[in-house]
């Protein structure tokens, strides 16, 4: 090959050699993180469920106030309507946060318990617990007494093991659902999109 020849070549190849190689189409990593956090909510709304129907059976047995009952079945209704609208959605309608969603308030106003849409990203470093299922409490670093307190509803790969007890971990979560929980204690599910041993 000539000089000229091959500069001209090296010249035509060069933008291509600048191009980052991807792992995934960015559509296809969407994809896959809109059916993971869908799938999170919807095993967020089915925890709370159990959690409800074990109140109001509790309440039905003469344990707290009468006025637990009609508290108790208002929740188990709105969580039954919760899941039937999840579990119409398809991932594709599941919406993401878009880097412009406001933060969510520091104080939320108690009662607001629920699915966040679009889900909240949040970077959160952890020490995997001896049991690591769903539902399970995630201990963050940051975590006091009173929270922030984050439980699994769902992990990229669907193994929660994948997480290895005592060990430290960087997540990037999505949270999925507001717990109903205690006053202002931040209270969530989360969907673990990515971890990386620290």
């Amino acid at each position: 090959m000539t000089t000229a020849l091959r500069l001209t070549w090296l010249l035509a190849a060069l933008p291509l050699l600048a191009t980052p190689a991807r792992a995934a189409a960015p559509g296809e990593s969407e994809a896959e993180l809109r059916r993971g956090c869908l799938e999170a909510t919807r095993r967020a709304v089915a925890l709370e469920l159990e959690g409800a129907e074990e109140r109001l059976r509790a309440a039905r047995g003469g344990l707290g106030p009468a006025e637990n009952v009609p508290r108790f079945e208002a929740q188990l209704a709105r969580l039954t309507r919760e899941r039937a609208r999840f579990e119409a959605m398809k991932a594709a309608d599941y919406a993401l946060p878009d880097g412009r969603a406001a933060p969510e308030p520091a104080l939320p106003a108690p009662g607001e318990s629920g699915p966040l849409t679009p889900p909240r990203k949040r970077i959160i470093t952890i020490v995997a617990g001896e049991t690591c299922g769903e539902g399970s409490l995630l201990v963050a670093e940051d975590q006091s007494r009173s929270g922030p307190f984050y439980h699994l509803a769902g992990i990229r790969g669907g193994d929660c093991r994948a997480l290895q007890p005592g060990r430290r971990y960087e997540l990037e979560a999505y949270l999925v659902y507001r717990r109903d929980y205690v006053g202002f204690i931040q209270d969530h599910y989360l969907y673990v999109a990515a971890f990386a041993p620290r």
